[in-house]
């Protein structure tokens, strides 16, 4: 058992001579001390190897404990050599400052990279990033990328969650991100992350999104996981049809009037108030049609259907699927790492620059170009060539 009171690293923890994480091992002693109030300020740390933590968390559906909480938050200088911490994954969804570092105060990280585990992702509350949930007091992050998934209730970010007073230089994110603060109010089941079992429907929104924001629309495909709807800790709520209960919750959580949240739900489930719908909702309410004759009305409509994640904890029942594809990627992206660096002789961090910056990556991450299902050679062929032309 590791003492969490000490550090349990090799070196002294000055800058000619910093404490050693090379393992999964190493990175949680220096967790817990810090975590248990340990010192780091003006104290070095180095990653010394790639670190995979996907065994090391197998065995704890919580997965990671994130490094330095409110009130004990790491300020040290960590370089991370430009090697990767990947198969990350924190299933934390009732936690605040939530990212492989919870509280970054005054620390300075530096050329490290991290990956999220395949088809997982870093869950947490309140300010949830990859690398840090939050980073405040002059924190210097530099020569960093992060790749994955990231869900948050708000002050969600692919690099870190909530950022004040702190310099990013150098860095970028490859990441999803679900933040629930930014939904929209007054929508027909309130704020939330809205998803549905109709492919046609959400190409219909997707399109109409691209338009607004003058891009292209993509959908997003996940995995429901349906016991959600009978689990012991979610509230859920679910309309089977278009009916009166259903016109009155939808009248509620539209109306500008009523309170946020309008609800306590955690899923809501039903049919959609699309614009015909919409219209005919503002004929009611200005008196123009019965709501008997409305629900008559409704009774003929095309089905649509929606389900709203209205709690960082309903997250827990939605994952990005296809995870064939993302081991597939994973299976190209390590040899064509690999190949970067020997045979281009790269640094680590000058290989995942020039891959996940390349027109290759781009395409190889469009399933529709199917490059996920060619040998890694050929994909490596081809940055190469890419490369040649840059």
């Amino acid at each position: 058992m590791i003492n969490a009171q000490t550090l349990n690293l090799r070196g002294t923890g000055t800058a000619t001579n910093p404490f050693q994480i090379g393992t999964p091992e190493n990175l949680e002693n220096f967790a817990q001390f810090v975590n248990n109030g340990g010192t780091t300020t003006n104290r070095y740390f180095r990653i010394m190897d790639n670190i995979d933590l996907t065994d090391f968390l197998r065995s704890n559906p919580e997965g990671w404990t994130p490094i330095g909480t409110n009130g004990r938050g790491f300020n040290g200088t960590l370089d991370g050599a430009e090697f990767v911490i990947s198969g990350l994954r924190i299933n934390r969804p009732d936690l605040g400052n939530c990212g492989l570092f919870g509280y970054l105060q005054g620390a300075t990280i530096s050329r490290l990279g991290i990956v999220v585990a395949t088809g997982d992702s870093v869950k947490g509350e309140d300010a949830t990033g990859i690398l840090a949930g939050r980073a405040d007091n002059f924190t210097k992050i530099s020569q960093t990328y992060v790749k994955g998934t990231v869900i948050g209730g708000a002050n969600v970010g692919g690099l870190v969650g909530r950022f004040e007073n702190s310099y990013i230089e150098n860095c970028y994110a490859v990441v999803d991100v679900i933040d629930l603060e930014k939904g929209r109010t007054n929508l027909d089941f309130g704020k939330g992350f809205y998803v549905t079992s109709i492919r046609s429907q959400a190409e219909f929104w997707a399109a109409r999104t691209g338009r607004f924001h003058k891009t292209e629309g993509v959908v997003s495909e996940f995995e429901f996981y349906e016991n959600a709807f009978e689990h012991y800790d979610l509230k859920v709520l679910r309309f089977s049809d278009y009916d009166e209960q259903w016109l009155d919750f939808v009248i509620l959580n539209r109306d500008p009037k009523s309170p946020i949240p309008v609800h306590d739900y955690d899923i809501v489930e039903g049919p959609v108030a699309n614009d015909d719908v919409n219209d005919r909702i503002n004929d009611y309410l200005a008196g123009m049609v019965s709501k008997t004759d409305f629900l008559k009305e409704l009774a003929m409509h095309r089905p649509t259907h929606q389900i709203c994640m209205c709690s960082v904890r309903s997250l827990q029942m939605i994952e990005p699927i296809d995870k064939k594809y993302y081991v597939n990627v994973k299976h190209i992206v390590r040899p064509t790492m690999e190949m970067l660096i020997t045979e281009q002789k790269l640094s680590k961090y000058e290989a995942a620059e020039v891959l996940y910056n390349s027109q290759t990556f781009l395409a190889l991450s469009d399933k529709t170009t199917g490059l996920h299902q060619k040998q890694w050679t050929e994909i490596y062929d081809l940055l190469k060539i890419e490369m040649d032309v840059l």
